[in-house]
């Protein structure tokens, strides 16, 4: 058998430190590798993802604007609501006609002559402090009268 020499060791360990340096130069580049592929799909996902915003911005820019010309229940709100206070009152008047002794389309007699007159609508108004109410009244001969509550019986 041949005997291992001095020399047989030193070439062992130079081939050894050769083949580890370049073990170690191929794990590093597969790595950079690696990282660098990883990055560039990170790159990728976030351009699309800033396209998909972009794309989502602009459908939601065309469907505000839509919304606000098609809506007809928007646009109907938009004109109606200049006349809030106006259909607060009508319901503050309807909410005063419950406790009415007389209601439309009730036959009443007028005090000033006794004759009877039919209620055609009742009058509600005022402000803050103040209100009214007055009977319109259809007398016998089809005309209308404003009266008082006071002039009816």
């Amino acid at each position: 058998m041949s005997e291992i020499t001095e020399t047989d060791v030193q070439v062992a360990k130079v081939l050894t430190k050769k083949s580890w340096s370049r073990n170690h130069i191929y794990i590093t580049i597969s790595l950079g590798v690696v990282v660098i592929f990883f990055g560039f799909i990170m790159w990728v996902q976030s351009e699309s993802n800033k396209e998909k915003d972009k794309k989502i911005q602009e459908f939601q820019e065309l469907y505000s604007t839509e919304l606000n010309t098609k809506d007809s229940a928007l646009n109907v709100i938009n004109k109606l609501s200049n006349y809030r206070e106006l259909s607060e009152s009508m319901i503050y008047r309807d909410s005063i006609r419950k406790f009415l002794k007389y209601q439309v389309g009730d036959i009443v007699h007028k005090k000033l002559d006794s004759s009877k007159v039919i209620i055609s609508d009742i009058i509600t108004g005022g402000d803050k402090y103040t209100y009214y109410i007055k009977y319109i009244v259809t007398n016998k001969d089809n005309k209308l009268e404003e009266i008082s509550p006071y002039t009816i019986y």
